[in-house]
């Protein structure tokens, strides 16, 4: 059982920026997996940055203790979102099918 660092950074993809190539399905797809999980409106949701990452495990860097992360490259998405004044991280793979709230910074 492989214990992640939750402090784990991706492997850039070369020539990702903001919001580069993110599709609006996705950017949906997020919005709605936030707005239930952070408790906030979804109309209150504004996207502040999105790029393209390789994650260094299925769980996104942000596997716990007692999870089993598989090691291996995950394509995805790291995207920031902004709602009252306060950043979500968002963290999902190529598709959308799985998402992680990164912590926030106190």
């Amino acid at each position: 059982v492989a214990t992640p660092d939750a402090g784990a950074s991706p492997i850039a993809t070369p020539g990702a920026g903001a919001s580069s190539g993110m599709s609006q399905d996705l950017a949906n797809q997020a919005i709605a997996w936030l707005a239930t999980a952070a408790k906030v409106q979804a109309s209150d949701l504004k996207v502040v940055s999105a790029e393209q990452v390789e994650w260094t495990d299925s769980c996104f860097g942000l596997g716990g203790p007692a999870e089993s992360c598989l090691q291996a490259v995950t394509p995805g998405w790291r995207i920031v979102f902004e709602a009252g004044g306060k950043q979500y991280e968002v963290r999902t793979d190529q598709a959308g099918t799985s998402f992680r709230l990164a912590p926030q910074a106190s």
